[in-house]
């Protein structure tokens, strides 16, 4: 089964357990504290312990922090992949991560992004070539979201006006989701004389 490295103890708060994956997938945790920029020894140990017990060969992350790991990681194992996969945005745009990016870049052997948007910012910031990111685009199964029910009767279950036309949007309320440019570009549509409703559902408080 494929292995999960977590920089968190609790199981329950990863997405793989609120979805049920957890009988098909193993977990390690690693012995990350929040707070700081540094790396910590106690964790790169425990890293090169787990890659050594576990034979591992490929790692994907989504996660800068633990790619900074694996890039001092792979100066003790040289066969070990890289695969970096961000999948929102920022992920390198402080400046010193950019330059420990461009350090780390030779390390990775491929680099992932799930939209056009994504690459064309890396590519934007100068820290990778068009030619090294492959895009492979964010997949969901519309039968997790079949309801067999009518456009009014899902209207009259939320209840909301059966007339009229609704924007929606289904995301985290978080900054990477950019709901503020949304709500200004809707303000503008009503102020121009359009006529509709805009409809926002998602989790997580967004702190500005």
């Amino acid at each position: 089964h494929p292995l999960v490295i977590l920089f968190k103890t609790n199981i329950k708060d990863t997405y793989f357990y609120q979805k049920g994956f957890v009988e098909n997938l193993r977990f390690l945790s690693l012995p990350y504290e929040e707070g700081g920029r540094k790396i910590r020894l106690k964790v790169l140990r425990e890293l090169l312990t787990l890659l050594k017990k576990e034979n591992i060969k490929v790692v994907l992350t989504h996660r800068f922090r633990l790619l900074k790991y694996l890039y001092f990681a792979k100066l003790f194992y040289r066969d070990l992949k890289l695969i970096f996969y961000p999948v929102v945005s920022g992920e390198v745009k402080h400046f010193g991560r950019r330059l420990a990016f461009k350090l780390m870049k030779s390390s990775i052997s491929k680099i992932v992004v799930n939209s056009r948007a994504l690459k064309e910012e890396l590519c934007a910031l100068n820290v990778v070539k068009p030619e090294e990111i492959e895009i492979i685009y964010s997949s969901v199964d519309p039968g997790e979201f079949s309801l067999n029910l009518k456009k009014f009767e899902a209207r009259r279950k939320l209840k909301l006006p059966e007339k009229g036309f609704y924007f929606g949007m289904v995301a985290n309320f978080r900054p990477e989701k950019d709901h503020q440019t949304l709500l200004l570009a809707f303000k503008r549509f009503l102020e121009m004389g359009g006529k509709a409703y805009l409809l926002l559902v998602g989790e997580r408080k967004q702190k500005n």
